[in-house]
């Protein structure tokens, strides 16, 4: 059920929704959203977050919600799959663009969705300069950074399994979480 709603979410939600995502949540663009599979859930209306097993398959939606009682807002996993409840936590997945190919030499591991996405964004935009070790601008995403790292976020900084390891082998791994 969730790949056919994700199938058909991902067909209906239209670039003006990203862009408005997209500002909302300070990202560059409504096109990452879009290559991260976050769209809006034709049922509810919600903002739904795909998260992947490490062999590319659909496991979990998430919904971006906002938190009772409150401004905040948090991704909620789908029902049925809460951390909390026993048994639950491995059908959770990892949130992604693309699964490392044989080009990543490095892994970059964020913690939470919204993080890996604006990094994602700024390897794209980034290269090395010819001179020093100076970051320099570039529209070629070919000669990035990103062609040669890969990017996934962990749903939070407690969950990691012991299977997503496997991403790493023969990378350099970079975790980047929140010192909260």
């Amino acid at each position: 059920f969730i790949r056919k709603l994700w199938e058909r979410a991902r067909k209906e939600t239209g670039p003006k929704a990203l862009a408005e995502l997209a500002a909302q949540r300070k990202l560059l663009a409504g096109e990452s959203l879009a290559a991260w599979g976050v769209c809006r859930s034709p049922l509810t209306g919600d903002w739904l977050v795909p998260g992947f097993a490490p062999d590319g398959r659909l496991v979990q939606l998430a919904r971006w919600l906002q938190v009772p009682g409150g401004n905040a807002r948090r991704l909620i996993p789908t029902p049925g799959l809460d951390p909390k409840e026993a048994g639950q936590t491995k059908r959770l997945g990892l949130h992604l663009a693309a699964l490392p190919d044989k080009r990543c030499e490095t892994l970059f591991i964020t913690e939470g969705c919204w993080d890996g996405m604006a990094l994602w964004e700024m390897l794209r935009q980034v290269k090395w300069g010819e001179v020093g070790d100076a970051l320099e601008l570039t529209g070629n995403p070919d000669a990035s950074l990103a062609a040669t790292s890969c990017v996934v976020a962990a749903p939070g900084c407690g969950i990691f399994f012991e299977s997503w390891a496997r991403l790493g082998t023969g990378r350099r791994v970079i975790f980047l979480y929140d010192s909260d």
